[in-house]
């Protein structure tokens, strides 16, 4: 099974927006198990990095990444958090921020965890 295409599930996911301020996610892929031993070839995080390839041609370069704590609640890792984010990219184009995350467990066991690749976006706030 091929991966979407980043840019046409990041138009899906603006047009759910329908006049809210978002963000919208989609769960693009996850993976459970050990996180211990190497993923196998076309793991989450290759899958990521081809999403960000992507995305750098269709909407631009990266943004710092430390903007999203304004931009998106419940990004990284915060007290009391399950999850945090292992892996994140930014996005800016015509009044929208997307992203690219895969969340990990914050857990003590990584012979059985998971990974999600996530992609999302949200209005601009200006």
């Amino acid at each position: 099974m091929s991966q979407p295409s980043a840019t046409q599930v990041l138009d899906e996911l603006i047009k759910e927006l329908a006049g809210t301020r978002g963000p919208r996610e989609r769960v693009i892929d996850e993976y459970c198990g050990s996180i211990v031993h190497p993923a196998p070839e076309g793991g989450i995080h290759d899958k990521a990095e081809a999403a960000v390839q992507e995305l750098r041609r269709t909407w631009g370069p990266t943004a710092d990444p430390h903007w999203v704590e304004d931009i998106v609640t419940g990004c990284g890792q915060q007290s009391g958090e399950l999850e945090f984010d292992g892996y994140f990219a930014l996005f800016h184009r015509d009044g929208f921020w997307s992203y690219v995350r895969v969340r990990v467990p914050e857990t003590e066991t990584p012979e059985n965890a998971y990974k999600r690749l996530v992609f999302g976006v949200v209005r601009d706030a200006k």
